[in-house]
Parts: C-alpha cells; sequence; structure tokens
C-alpha cells in the first residue's frame, strides 16, 4: 500500500502546480513604474519582476543589447552607475518559458547639457585655397534636442555671424551634427571661428574651429583663375611649337635648295673642264658660264 500512497501524493502535488505562461508583474526604474526623467550623474536601477511556470528565462535590453539575463528566475535588475546622456532611450524586458513569451518597455531620458560627441573625429583646423569651397562640422550629445548650433567669425574681437550658411541635422535622439559651408572663399574669411551650440535648457557648449589658406592646392571640382592660366600656358606653348616646326621646315627647303644648286653648279664646271681637255687651243670664256646654259655655252662658245 505505501507505493501507491506515494505514487497519490505525487500525482497530487504535481496536479497542485498548474503550468502557466510567462507574464510580468511590473517593471521599474528606481522603482517608478513609468518612464523615468534624470539629471546626469544619477545612479538608475533598472528592475523586472515575472511570473509563470515552469519559471521563466529573464532579459534586460536597451537597443538591442542584453544588458542582464536571469533563467529560471522571478526577478532580474540592472543598475546604470553616473547615467549619461548616451543611455537615454528604451528599455525592455522580456520573459519567456516554454509556454509564453512577453515584452514590457520604459524610457529613461538623462537631461546633459551640450558637448562633443566623443564617438566622432572633432576636427579643429581646416584648410582650403581661394575661391574654392570648405564645409566645417562638429558632432554633440545632448538632451534636450539641440535648438541652434550658431557660427560666428571673429574679427578684431567682434563676432559676425553665419546663420545663414549653417545647418543642423539630428544623428539620433541625442546626437546632433552641424555645419558650416563656405562657398568661393576669400582671403578674409580665413580665422578663427567660434561654435556656440544650445538647448534652451543648460550651459551652451562653446567651441573653436580654424580655417588656414591651403598653399599651392585647390578644391578639384571649383573652377578658378589657376586653371584659366594652365590653358593660357597649354596655348603658348602650342603656338611655340608650330613656330618651331615652321623654323625647321624653312631651312630644310633653304639648305635642299642650296645642296640642289651648287649640285649642278659643280656638274658645269665639270663639263666645261672636260671641254677644255678635248681642245686645247681654243680660248674658253668659263667666267661667263654662270649667265647661260649649257646648250648656249655647247653652241656658242664651243662650236666650230
Amino acid at each position: 500500500m505505501r507505493p501507491a500512497l506515494y505514487v497519490g501524493l505525487y500525482l497530487l502535488f504535481v496536479l497542485s502546480f498548474k503550468s502557466e505562461g510567462a507574464s510580468i508583474i511590473s517593471l521599474t526604474l528606481n522603482k517608478q513604474p513609468t518612464n523615468l526623467t534624470v539629471n546626469e550623474g544619477v545612479n538608475v536601477t533598472l528592475r523586472c519582476e515575472v511570473d509563470g511556470y515552469p519559471l521563466p528565462g529573464i532579459k534586460l535590453l536597451t537597443n538591442s543589447k542584453v544588458l542582464n539575463e536571469e533563467k529560471y528566475s522571478t526577478v532580474a535588475e540592472y543598475t546604470l552607475t553616473a547615467a549619461g546622456c548616451l543611455d537615454t532611450g528604451q528599455y525592455t524586458c522580456n520573459a519567456n518559458n516554454s509556454i509564453s513569451s512577453c515584452d514590457k518597455t520604459v524610457v529613461l531620458d538623462v537631461i546633459c547639457s551640450p558637448r562633443l560627441d566623443g564617438r566622432v573625429q572633432f576636427i579643429k583646423t581646416y584648410s582650403a585655397a581661394v575661391n574654392s569651397t570648405v564645409t566645417m562640422e562638429m558632432s554633440v550629445i545632448a538632451n534636450p534636442k539641440v535648438r541652434s548650433f550658431k557660427w560666428y567669425k571673429l574679427t578684431d574681437g567682434k563676432h559676425k555671424i553665419f546663420q545663414a550658411r549653417s545647418s543642423v541635422h539630428a544623428a539620433s535622439d541625442v546626437s546632433y551634427e552641424g555645419k558650416l559651408t563656405l562657398i568661393g572663399i576669400q582671403k578674409e574669411d580665413f580665422g578663427i571661428y567660434q561654435v556656440v551650440v544650445s538647448n534652451s535648457v543648460t550651459r551652451d557648449l562653446v567651441e573653436n574651429i580654424t580655417l588656414t589658406q591651403e598653399r599651392g592646392g585647390i578644391t578639384q571640382d571649383t573652377p578658378t583663375d589657376k586653371n584659366q592660366e594652365t590653358e593660357t600656358e597649354d596655348s603658348h606653348v602650342t603656338t611655340i611649337v608650330a613656330v618651331v616646326i615652321g623654323v625647321v621646315i624653312l631651312l630644310s627647303l633653304f639648305i635642299g635648295g642650296a645642296i640642289v644648286y651648287y649640285k649642278k653648279k659643280r656638274e658645269k664646271n665639270e663639263a666645261l673642264i672636260t671641254l677644255d681637255e678635248r681642245h686645247p687651243g681654243k680660248q674658253t670664256q668659263t667666267h661667263h658660264c654662270s649667265v647661260f646654259d649649257d646648250e648656249t655655252v655647247l653652241n656658242g662658245v664651243y662650236k666650230q
């Protein structure tokens, strides 16, 4: 009888625990069950309590990144130490067992003043050539959102604003990019520019950027006087080459004509010498041969 008693007690024990899908009892930020806004530097604890049978697995996540994971448990926690601006975002608790899965999300807002975004390189010095185009950039993080990037040109202690040429782009919930584009740069554009970033709640961010003149270089897509000078130089080179070729051709013709002339003259002189040898008694007048052709000389001077 005892084995049967044991089996009965076991069945009674099993049946008393009914399978149940996973569920989230609560998800809190610093014990508050709603979205939370804090100043930067405050510790924030994310806590999720769940229920279910079999006991669920629990994951705490932000932007698909797992912060903490517990298996076969009813609670999971994660603490942000000295929460910063980049900790702003959604935080999710996921609970699941063999029966079901569920999620719950809360939002954390961390208030912070504008500051340089350390994930993006900050270029403090730009260089450009006269008549070229340059875009100066600065990436910051801030919460609430940045209201403006104000660009100033520092000249003799005075500020010259360039708001009309600047732009603001939101890269994410707390990341922003400010740009200032200068087109057709002139010498007076070189110098120090001051950028003031404000989100109207906390202190402003002020940074200086220097624009220097580029030596011996220009942007590829910007037409300049240098290009025109190059075209003029090419034209001059073409003209000089044409003149040299013309001179060479004239010299060739002159030299060729002279060679032909002296060759014919030598042949005439050789013909006269041959005739003198054949008629030694005859007096010839060779000093007049240059003005007659061969037929005149032979028929007039040597004809018997």
